[in-house]
């Protein structure tokens, strides 16, 4: 029964928290910008920096890992920022109501959960 609550608890906190703080950093920054189309590399570095800070936030308020014995070690890396591009690509595409750039949504969502997934990787015990 541990186990499972453990598992539900990484998968909450390894998965859907970053996705979520994904989904609310696009809905801010796209109310911030009166532009519909920004320039990329700022906004893929914005999105890098963004992603940092809530990886830094995550490791302060949770430091230890929360799946001591993963079946697979580091698979969070691969699938933290593939989840997360595709939530911001289909984000995007439910918000706008029209077809996008889907690509440059989903490299922008990879941007942003890639520094939360290996910071929670390198730094939690």
């Amino acid at each position: 029964m541990f186990e499972l609550i453990e598992i539900l608890l990484s998968l909450f906190f390894e998965g859907i928290l970053p996705v979520l703080f994904e989904g609310f950093a696009e809905i801010g920054l796209e109310s911030l910008s009166h532009k519909p189309e920004r320039h990329t590399l700022i906004a893929t570095m914005g999105y890098l920096g963004l992603g940092l800070l809530v990886g830094a936030l995550s490791v302060w308020l949770f430091p230890m890992a929360l799946v001591k014995q993963p079946l697979i070690p580091g698979a969070s890396l691969v699938l933290s920022p593939l989840t997360g591009g595709i939530t911001m690509a289909l984000f995007d595409r439910l918000i706008r109501q029209r077809e996008s750039n889907g690509w440059m949504k989903f490299l922008h969502g990879v941007a942003f959960t890639l520094p939360i997934a290996i910071l929670r990787f390198t730094m939690t015990k």
